[in-house]
């Protein structure tokens, strides 16, 4: 059976959060249950909300919010609050209600406040909300699906221009600038999508904890493309970039809390006239903070209701346009990062909303320098291609093929025995995702069998979307290429493997 929704969303919450029917717990978080001492969320079930886990001058204040909740009313705002811990003592936790279904009726789910309560809590792992973890997933399968077709979309638009100069003695003038016109389309449009099919993979990892010196530029960029489609009805996007330090977090997250942001901006214009309207986004630094300021021309937000934009299911849009989760997630990322995020409005003018966060202070580990001596001539190398995709193989041996000998497979398990055999090659490249061997287990047995040969190895992926994949793309000094590649890059990295050493016997 079915998880029921609001447990899955109660679960994936960063915040705590307990749903009870008729006065009695029916689910808690564990967020919840750690802010009021318990060491197991299930102890709780079953619990009288009213006499075990309120105190008491707060129980008839609290039953009369309850019964203020009704279809009309399906929201209550946030209100101070006075819960008991397992140890007899109060906790004050500012904590909104909300009407909902659950398990066949009608409950109310209680939900504490972004930034978590007053006594500190154990940190909670972050998990996409609602109907998010199902973009999440499909986010990650579409860019790895999408990057395969178009790696050799590039590669052979690459090479069918490298082609028609051969032979443009022999065409007319007019009709070389016209094919190499449409090629060069062609691949602009390409690359576009390889540029949106990047930010999924980026928006893909949402779900990772690991911080690291993220790029906000480049964040930012990511969650541009990703809300494209909102704004270019809407508005005109203008980027004004100034330099900013870079900030310890998770990417993938910060590309969230501005998608989000981007989004509330266009849906805060109407559809049509995009000419008269403008998004604006600027970057600059402040006492060693990044700061991140979006500006729309879009309606305004009432004054009564911005102390309420950040509480839990809170929604000034339309019933069906937006859920009231998107901005109490982004101030509950950006304050786990030590940020700030503030909003400014004025009806029928615009919305300001300003991110700012600490400059990332530690030092940047640099990989360890590499000294390859090239041979005076540039000579022929044995290469090993590996990609269960034909065409992509097909791709790289016309990159490739002119200069050095290519070999290919699309068994993970025929390059194994190729190694095996004793067969050696100046550069393997290998794609990470592969039906039955994957390019993990083919490096493992590489390395096992001839470990000369797995430092040769260079991974081509189109989305390392697996935990597995991603700790091993960690683990490993090796070299790797994100589909679609630069056929450019891709043959200065073939010559200076081939020249690293003299050719394999």
């Amino acid at each position: 059976m079915p998880a029921d929704p609001l447990r899955s969303l109660v679960d994936a919450l960063p915040i705590a959060a307990c749903v009870h029917r008729d006065g009695h717990v029916l689910y808690a978080n564990a967020a919840f249950a750690t802010a009021l001492g318990f060491a197991d969320a299930a102890t709780l079930a079953g619990k009288s909300v009213a006499d075990e886990l309120l105190v008491a001058d707060d129980r008839a204040m609290v039953e009369g919010r309850w019964r203020a909740l009704s279809v009309d009313t399906p929201t209550l705002p946030a209100a101070d609050i006075r819960w008991r811990c397992s140890d007899g003592g109060g906790l004050s936790m500012r904590t909104s209600a909300a009407l909902m279904p659950f398990e066949g009726a009608s409950a109310i789910v209680e939900l504490g406040p972004p930034d978590g309560p007053q006594r500190p809590a154990a940190p909670q792992p972050f998990a996409p909300v609602g109907h998010l973890g199902s973009v999440v997933s499909l986010a990650a399968g579409v860019g790895h699906e999408i990057n395969n077709p178009l790696t050799y979309v590039l590669a052979n638009i690459d090479c069918l221009r490298e082609q028609l100069r051969n032979f443009s003695a022999k065409l007319p003038p007019a009709a070389f600038d016209e094919i190499d016109e449409i090629a060069a389309e062609a691949k602009q449009g390409a690359e576009r999508v390889a540029r949106i099919v990047h930010s999924l993979k980026i928006f893909s990892r949402v779900e990772e904890e690991q911080r690291t010196p993220a790029d906000i530029h480049a964040v930012v960029e990511a969650a541009c493309a990703l809300a494209s489609n909102e704004i270019r009805h809407r508005a005109r996007l203008v980027k004004i970039y100034r330099p900013v330090p870079k900030v310890e977090a998770n990417d993938a997250r910060l590309t969230l809390v501005f998608f989000n942001v981007f989004i509330n901006a266009a849906q805060a214009i109407a559809e049509g006239r995009a000419d008269e309207n403008q998004i604006d986004v600027k970057t600059w630094a402040e006492r060693g903070r990044a700061i991140v300021e979006v500006r729309d021309t879009g309606c305004g937000i009432d004054a009564k209701a911005l102390p309420r934009i950040f509480d839990p299911f809170f929604t000034t849009k339309e019933q069906g346009v937006g859920t009231g989760l998107g901005l109490s997630v982004c101030h509950g990322i950006v304050s786990a990062l030590g940020g700030e995020i503030t909003v400014e409005t004025t009806l029928a003018v615009g919305t300001t909303v300003r991110v700012s966060l600490p400059g990332y202070s530690g030092v940047t580990a640099q990989p360890a320098a590499v000294t390859r001596i090239s041979s005076p001539n540039d000579r022929s190398g044995r290469i090993l291609v590996v990609d269960d995709d034909a065409s992509v193989c097909t791709a790289i041996r016309r990159t490739l093929g002119r200069r050095h000998q290519i070999v290919t497979t699309t068994s993970g398990r025929e390059a194994i025995d190729r190694i095996a055999a004793g067969e050696r090659y100046d550069l393997i490249l290998c794609d990470l995702m592969m039906p039955v061997v994957t390019g993990m287990e083919v490096h493992a047995e590489i390395l096992r069998r001839a470990p000369e040969q797995a430092e040769r190895m260079v991974f081509i992926t189109g989305g390392a979307f697996t935990p597995a994949a991603r700790e091993f793309l960690r683990s490993v000094s090796n070299e790797r290429f994100e589909k679609p590649f630069d056929g450019g890059r891709l043959r200065m990295l073939a010559k200076e493997m081939v020249d690293d050493e003299p050719p394999p016997k």
